[in-house]
């Protein structure tokens, strides 16, 4: 099973960033209870290192924050847009919770993806190349949300053919 750690989005923000990401046949968008933000990716994993894990997670202690999220964005860049994201503020409360849990969980996750934590919640796949006009509708920031962070989620992805699901 594919698992990984993230952050729920309350219903009112899931709904808000659902929003800013038009529906276009050329995008792949999540259903909006989805949305969330990854913590961290841990792939396949067995029955019994979930459980392992779970006990791990159990014991992360972290101090509650407000997550601000603020202005969108895309992997690689805007100009070919694969990933289109919204940013979330790097505080350190964040930073502090994620390297918690990467600490605690550092012998399940790859040690060849040792990368920079850089907080964001995916809103869209890119199917298709897109025109610039439509490309910069993508790109409205829309107002900065933000609403208060004091639990953490341990999530199962399966993949379908309609994008991946997770519970």
């Amino acid at each position: 099973m594919r698992l990984f750690v993230s952050i729920d989005l309350t219903e009112f923000i899931q709904k808000m960033l659902d929003q800013r990401i038009p529906a276009l046949p050329n995008l792949r968008k999540p259903k909006p209870e989805q949305l969330h933000m990854t913590l961290l990716f841990l792939g396949e994993c067995t029955s019994d290192q979930k459980n392992e894990i779970v006990q791990k997670l159990i014991r992360v202690e972290f101090e509650p924050f407000n997550m601000k999220i603020k202005g969108t964005g895309a992997l690689p860049d805007k100009k070919n847009p694969k990933v289109i994201w919204a940013g979330v503020e790097r505080q350190r409360e964040l930073v502090h919770l994620q390297q918690n849990i990467r600490e605690a969980l550092n012998q399940y996750t790859d040690k060849t993806q040792n990368r920079i934590f850089k907080p964001h919640i995916t809103l869209a796949r890119v199917k298709v190349e897109m025109e610039t006009a439509l490309k910069n509708e993508l790109f409205q920031n829309g107002d900065p949300l933000q609403f208060h962070v004091n639990y953490f989620t341990l999530k199962k992805s399966t993949l379908t053919s309609v994008g991946s699901e997770h519970k």
